[in-house]
């Protein structure tokens, strides 16, 4: 419904910066429809995104809600296993993990879609540095490659020589990249 469409905005505002008018729609969305699994989830990422760390506890309870009201769902948990790290809860981050590989391939799938399209939308606004440092730091390197290799690429690195069906895939998310620049 509509509250899924503004909770999609609200991490667009976050991606260009406007955190604070984020977490005001986003708190609206959960006032007006409290049983919307991507308005908990977009909240909780507001909260995450903010600097100071004393909304990391709220941020976890509106992850948790996220998972609660839509446990098939992806948004929730990518959710909850950003604020489990970074409130350094890394024993919980890990059973957290540790049920990732439980869930059925097209959860799975939608997760991976779901961050590849986060990621190019963050380098398409000038935030290549912080998706390399993302994807390092969370291992995710090797299953998001094509992503990982764009974002050094707009950073001007030097990628060396790739075999063809990759280079191929980092062309395809550096066009996408384009695209999300329009």
């Amino acid at each position: 419904g509509i509250a899924q469409v503004f909770a999609v905005g609200c991490s667009a505002f976050c991606f260009v910066g406007h955190v604070e008018a984020a977490e005001m729609i986003a708190r609206h969305i959960v006032r007006t429809d409290p049983e919307c699994a991507q308005a908990w989830s977009a909240l909780a990422d507001v909260l995450l995104a903010l600097e100071d760390r004393t909304h990391l506890e709220e941020a976890e309870l509106c992850a948790r809600r996220a998972i609660e009201l839509a446990p098939e769902g992806d948004g929730g948990m990518v959710t909850l296993y950003a604020v489990l790290k970074r409130r350094r809860k890394r024993k919980a981050a890990k059973e957290l993990l540790a049920r990732v590989p439980d869930a059925d391939t097209d959860t799975t799938e939608r997760i991976v879609q779901r961050w590849t399209h986060v990621l190019i939308a963050m380098i398409a606004y000038g935030r290549a540095a912080q998706v390399k440092k993302i994807l390092n730091e969370t291992n995710a390197t090797e299953l998001l490659e094509p992503v990982w290799l764009a974002a050094r690429a707009e950073l001007g690195e030097d990628l060396g020589p790739l075999p063809a069906e990759v280079l191929d895939a980092v062309h395809e998310v550096r066009r996408m990249v384009a695209e999300e620049r329009i």
